[in-house]
């Protein structure tokens, strides 16, 4: 039985009834992109393409184009700019919205707020999917398209498109970003080793012959995954069967890992705060059968997060839903989230 895929960041479906809505645009359809607001302004999309949730634009030509829709005061979506200047959204002629050199950047309009991830601030990075609410005086925006300033355009994924004719709160920015990533403390989330999950989309380098898909098998030999810097951690969950109960489990960094040694949960350079198996305070792991796992230690700095290896050594394992997280999880946090998967184990 396969494990739920638990994509970060969830839909942020807006709310329709909102009386100052003029576009939803959850970003569907290959030639058009469906307005779910009450105005009906859908868009016609010109290269751009469609993915599992939004679309991604080619920085050459790649537009949707919504038309007229009215007056507006905010714009908010998500997105993920290929580099730090591209791009984002083009609200009337000469009047646009870009990340220039990393910093979100008004053309024409006069910016009154910019929230990205929940907070006040105008840096946007590139290579993740953030959230951004842009507020600004009321403007008409006759011409509103995606990814373009009207001459020149943005590589990016963009998706869930909302825009307002009211000046949105900084609480509710918070809480749209909240609605979309429910743990802002997730930085990791791979249920196979493809891919990772999270909104920071670390990119995974595989040695060995490592197999991935479904589940994560090592041979204990040379196979390893390199997820390289995930940022700082002090959560560490993973579903495991070990071939024994001696095997390395995974690296944080150089000289900071853990293994399973002789049956039990072990953390070399790394101050262990708590350890569940199966939702349970322990540290007792068997071989040869499948244990949810959660490892809570003091917050590092995960440079170089590997999994099968401490840096040398290698783990005859098989991995699977494999989450880091920036905070310390509690013992009902990890008890909740064994039950959730237990029927999967």
């Amino acid at each position: 039985m396969n494990l739920p895929r638990r994509s970060q960041p969830l839909p942020t479906n807006a709310d329709i009834t909102d009386a100052s809505l003029r576009l939803a645009a959850l970003c569907n359809g290959a030639t058009q992109a469906q307005d779910m607001s009450s105005y009906g302004n859908d868009g016609t999309v010109t290269g751009a393409k469609q993915l599992a949730v939004g679309y991604s634009h080619d920085g050459t030509d790649d537009k949707i184009d919504f038309g007229d829709i009215g007056t507006i005061q905010t714009v908010e979506f998500w997105v993920d700019p290929d580099t730090t200047t591209q791009e984002l959204i083009l609200v009337d002629t000469g009047k646009d919205i870009m990340v220039s050199s990393g910093t979100i950047t008004y053309t024409g309009l006069t910016a009154a707020a910019t929230y990205v991830n929940g907070d006040a601030g105008t840096t946007l990075a590139a290579g993740e999917m953030s959230h951004v609410m842009c507020v600004f005086t009321q403007v008409d925006a006759n011409n509103f398209e995606t990814a373009n300033d009207g001459t020149n355009y943005g590589k990016i994924e963009m998706r869930d498109l909302f825009v307002y004719d009211e000046a949105k709160s900084a609480a509710f920015a918070a809480w749209r970003f909240s609605q979309g990533v429910p743990d802002s403390s997730l930085v990791l989330h791979t249920v196979d080793g493809v891919s990772d999950l999270s909104r920071f989309r670390h990119t995974p380098t595989y040695s060995g012959g490592v197999v991935v898909g479904k589940r994560m098998k090592f041979d204990g030999t040379d196979d390893k995954i390199d997820w390289g810097d995930i940022g700082n951690i002090q959560t560490v969950k993973f579903i495991i069967d070990p071939e024994t109960t001696t095997q390395e489990i995974l690296l944080v960094d150089t000289g900071n890992d853990i293994m399973v040694d002789s049956g039990t949960i072990t953390y070399t350079g790394l101050t262990p705060a708590a350890t569940y198996v199966n939702g349970v305070a322990t540290t007792t792991l068997a071989a040869d059968v499948r244990q949810h796992v959660v490892c809570v230690f003091t917050q590092i700095d995960a440079d170089n997060f590997e999994l099968g290896t401490d840096g040398t050594n290698f783990g005859q394992i098989e991995l699977e839903d494999v989450e880091a997280f920036d905070d310390a999880k509690s013992a009902d946090w990890a008890m909740l989230d064994y039950l959730s998967l237990r029927s999967y184990i």
